[in-house]
C-alpha cells in the first residue's frame, strides 16, 4: 500500500503542491508548514570522517627507543 501511495503522490505531486499553496495563501497554517518543510527538504549530511583506532604511526615511532647508531 505504501508503494502505491508513493506512486500516486508522485503522479499527482504538482496538483498537491498547488492545493497546498492555495490553502496556505488563504491562511491555513498547517498547509504553510507542510509547504515549507517540503521546500526545505532533506539536507545532505557531510560524510563522516573515519576515526582511526589505536595509535598513529607518529606516536608508535615516538614510543620506540632512540637509535644510537651502529656498535663496533
Amino acid at each position: 500500500m505504501r508503494r502505491i501511495a508513493d506512486k500516486r503522490i508522485g503522479q499527482n505531486s504538482e496538483k498537491l503542491v498547488d492545493l497546498l499553496t492555495e490553502k496556505a495563501l488563504k491562511g491555513d497554517l498547517a498547509c504553510t508548514k507542510i509547504l515549507f518543510s517540503l521546500a526545505d527538504g532533506k539536507k545532505p549530511r557531510p560524510p563522516r570522517a573515519k576515526k582511526r583506532r589505536g595509535p598513529s604511526q607518529a606516536s608508535l615511532l615516538a614510543a620506540e627507543p632512540q637509535w644510537q647508531g651502529e656498535k663496533k
